[in-house]
């Protein structure tokens, strides 16, 4: 017994402590401190930082271009890709009221239920009524365009990744309007989780519409663009982010 203690005497002397804990607090120091001169430049920073997404492409994709959008590929391994579906370029049509052919009764699943609205308004600080007319300052905004499916294997692809932002100079954006589409054209099913699918067969062509609310200030903005590819979250934030130019579609 005496020999043990003597050994936990030796290897936990009051020296060794005090080198232990100067050791522990230089540690603490250094990770908690800034490097002179103030933070560290862009290039020296951790990898999990995480930067504003920005759109992809220096110019936007105009009239007569197509954006590739991701589609699930049922039964493929790695359903999700970049190249399945084309998305061509849209016609916007903006309306004071419900477009032509559009019903509230058509509405997604729930949008118009009080509790639906209640979050559109804490959210957006606009929301429609229980009939869909539009709050004052908002348009709605009809978004119609040609998919098309690129592969020999049916594709379903989702009709609500689409939303409206505004284009900064340095390439990021600000999102403006519901940034889930109100309605859609080509619904296949009224689940609330499948009502924006479409079910695409191999290299089938099918026109599209959605229907968006937007604070008319907003559309009035020239830096105004749909965002049809969202783009993909990464370890440095969202890349690839695709939009089209628009703005002159809408301009009163």
């Amino acid at each position: 017994m005496n020999a043990l203690k003597s050994h936990f005497q030796r290897t936990f002397s009051p020296r060794m402590f005090a080198l232990g804990f100067a050791a522990l607090a230089a540690c603490v120091a250094l990770t908690s401190c800034e490097a002179p001169g103030g933070p560290l430049p862009p290039e020296n920073r951790e990898p999990f930082e995480v930067s504003a997404p920005v759109i992809d492409n220096a110019s936007l994709y105009g009239e007569g271009e197509s954006i590739p959008m991701p589609a699930n590929v049922p039964g493929r391994t790695g359903q999700f890709t970049n190249e399945e579906v084309n998305l061509f370029y849209p016609q916007l049509r903006r309306t004071a009221q419900l477009p032509e052919g559009v019903a509230a009764a058509d509405f997604a699943p729930t949008v118009l239920e009080e509790a639906s609205r209640s979050s559109l308004q804490e959210r957006f600080g606009f929301a429609p009524d229980a009939d869909g007319n539009l709050p004052t300052g908002c348009s709605y905004v009809q978004v119609t365009a040609k998919v098309q499916n690129t592969v020999d294997a049916e594709a379903v692809f989702d009709t609500a990744q689409g939303s409206f932002a505004l284009l900064n100079e340095d390439g990021t954006y600000t999102s403006v309007g519901t940034d889930d589409p109100l309605w859609q054209s080509a619904r296949d099913s009224t689940s609330p989780k499948q009502y924006f699918q479409v079910h695409l067969v191999p290299h089938e062509e099918r026109e599209v519409s959605t229907l968006y609310l937007v604070p008319d200030e907003a559309l009035d903005d020239p830096r105004l663009v749909f965002i049809a590819n969202p783009g993909l979250s990464g370890g440095e934030g969202i890349a690839g982010v695709k939009a089209f130019a628009i703005a002159s579609q809408l301009q009163k």
